[in-house]
């Protein structure tokens, strides 16, 4: 890379600047690439009535469709809220739900161990009063 007094001499030498001097600047030459331009500027200028008719047409049927999309989108959406709404009603509910469980699992536990303190003591008496019988009959 070229640093200061080199790259000036350089962009000199391959005329990319001109030095300041009392020297008359060159002609700016339109390049082809101009021509090109201008003439794609200016050709939509001379549309006719029936080029006139066919872009209308089809401003209008792109409109059609952007409001077509925009009811749709806007339908989409409403739609996505319901949804949303639905499923943090359903979170919700399943979280009051999970609570309920926890207290019937409570209480079915207690009722099992009852259930079963009860039954131990049923054996128990039941063998009581068949020994008692026995021996009473002994």
């Amino acid at each position: 890379m070229l640093v200061g007094r080199e790259a000036v001499n350089q962009l000199l030498a391959t005329d990319r600047i001109t030095p300041l001097t009392s020297e008359p600047r060159r002609p700016f030459l339109l390049s082809s690439a101009y021509f090109t331009c201008t003439a794609a500027t200016m050709d939509p200028l001379e549309l006719t009535d029936s080029d006139l008719q066919k872009l209308e047409e089809k401003a209008a049927k792109a409109q059609a469709a952007f409001e077509n999309e925009e009811k749709l989108r806007k339908e989409v959406e409403a739609l996505n809220a319901k949804l949303l709404q639905e499923k943090t009603d359903l979170l919700a509910s399943l979280e009051g739900e999970k609570g309920s469980l926890a207290e019937f699992q409570e209480k079915s536990n207690k009722l099992q161990a009852q259930k079963a303190d009860l039954e131990s003591q049923l054996h128990v008496s039941i063998l009581t009063n068949f020994f008692v019988c026995y021996l009473l009959s002994n």
